[in-house]
């Protein structure tokens, strides 16, 4: 599967948690959607300036106060971007963890810093269940 064939499979099912994902069309489309999100970034920092910034609202801060402002990062290209990917992120995310023979819930390691992070690589990365399981039929892209 390639990244345009990904994309349109991941957007097809776009609100679909249920079935399997290969490991190539989780892959391309984290890869697209990586890319796109970088891009958006350099766009809007082009056109629109620096990325936007909040001052904390405590007693004594000043806006020059380097501590007192945090980076929301990127600006309204970054925002569309990230809002368009945000539920099929979760879903072929949900079905790549399926086509491990795991729970879609798995995802919410996701909080639990480095130990959860790492677990979750490995599962995205690692080989698919070879056979049906209870979550859907093997892929035609199962060893991809």
């Amino acid at each position: 599967m390639g990244p345009i064939q990904s994309l349109k499979s991941c957007f097809a099912k776009y609100a679909t948690f249920e079935g399997r994902a290969s490991r190539s069309e989780f892959w391309w489309f984290v890869l697209v959607y990586l890319a796109l999100n970088w891009a958006s970034v350099g766009l809007d920092n082009l056109f629109f300036g620096d990325p936007l910034y909040v001052v904390s609202s405590l007693p004594g801060s000043t806006s020059t106060d380097p501590v007192s402002q945090y980076e929301l990062g990127g600006g309204i290209l970054t925002s569309i971007i990230n809002l368009a990917f945000v539920i099929p992120s979760l879903t072929v995310s949900a079905r790549r963890l399926h086509d491990r023979g795991q729970s879609g819930w798995m995802q919410l390691l996701w909080i639990i810093p480095l130990v959860g992070w790492i677990t979750l690589f490995i599962q995205f990365a690692s080989r698919g269940q070879d056979k049906d399981n209870h979550y859907g039929p093997r892929s035609i892209f199962a060893n991809s």
